[in-house]
């Protein structure tokens, strides 16, 4: 009688056993195809430039390209800052590509930054002088400095 219970046990264990498939998971998705952000020079190091945020959960993500050392991403909410002073003389535009990754899979999607030449400021909108009626030619008649000055061409 034991032989024949053993058996029954053997079978039954036979009979549940299944086989897992494994799933493949979804690459991460980003909302937008392609990103652009215009980000002046003279931007201060550490200030938010844009997100760019995979809307898959978990994600983390990385920035790439030449130059992307000049901008600096949090991998887990795809917020972008400027990493370093800009410079429009030396590089005014990065083709970057943002790169997320989840459940060992990966996109990529492409950022371009536009950095604009910034002129220099002057501390007001208008400035007058009085010129005598009998000054001479190339007579100094007052001198305008900026507030801040652009930077020179190198």
């Amino acid at each position: 009688m034991m032989r024949v219970l053993m058996a029954a046990a053997a079978m039954a264990l036979a009979a549940l056993a299944f086989g897992v498939q494994a799933v493949s998971a979804a690459p991460p998705v980003f909302p937008n195809s392609s990103y652009s952000k215009t980000v002046a020079e003279n931007a201060a190091v550490n200030s938010e430039v844009i997100t760019v945020k995979s809307s898959t959960e978990g994600a983390e993500h990385e920035l790439s390209g030449t130059g992307n050392d000049d901008f600096e991403i949090v991998k887990t909410t795809g917020v972008i800052t400027v990493n370093k002073t800009l410079d429009y003389e030396k590089k005014n535009s990065y083709d970057l590509m943002v790169t997320a990754r989840a459940s060992g899979e990966s996109t990529d999607v492409p950022l371009t930054i536009t950095v604009p030449n910034v002129g220099p400021a002057f501390g007001k909108a208008s400035y007058g002088f009085t010129v005598a009626e009998d000054a001479a030619a190339n007579a100094e008649v007052g001198t305008v400095r900026p507030a801040r000055r652009a930077r020179s061409t190198r």
